[in-house]
């Protein structure tokens, strides 16, 4: 008969390193950091946002880094919201990163970072969806949702 500490010492040493990973990547890269700069930009600028566009923008940001934590637990669910809301933010990302990169006044000074969302939200977007859907990190979450 096992004891209930080995079960979940089991539980933790199956679970794969690259969910670790992914989960850490995406809580920092495309919630945290983003969030903070998002904060900072509309602290130190003179442009006015809607209260609506802020509330959506915040709370997407707090939605991946709840979805993180919730994928990095092993719930599918919480890989499925994961999936979702860093699909979301990558696109916002990159079509907001081709419409300021189309408009003729972009200094010259602005166009590496524009270009920086379009490169972070390409890998966010390849990195997740490779990594979640692969055959091994998908038998994850289904066993342990089956286990429970």
């Amino acid at each position: 008969m096992q004891e209930a500490g080995t079960t979940t010492w089991k539980k933790r040493i199956d679970r794969p390193l690259g969910v670790y990973l992914i989960t850490t990547y995406d809580f920092l890269a495309v919630g945290l950091i983003p969030l903070l700069t998002f904060v900072l930009f509309l602290r130190n600028s003179d442009t006015e946002l809607s209260f609506t566009a802020t509330l959506l923008s915040v709370g997407l940001y707090v939605v991946v880094m709840a979805a993180s934590v919730w994928a990095c637990v092993g719930d599918n669910i919480g890989r499925w919201l994961l999936l979702s809301t860093v699909t979301l933010t990558a696109v916002l990302w990159i079509t907001n990163a081709v419409f300021t990169l189309s408009e003729m006044d972009v200094s010259n000074a602005v166009k590496p970072r524009v270009i920086g969302f379009i490169s972070r939200g390409t890998i966010s977007l390849a990195l997740n969806w490779w990594y979640f859907n692969r055959k091994t990190t998908v038998a994850y979450y289904k066993r342990d949702a089956s286990a429970h």
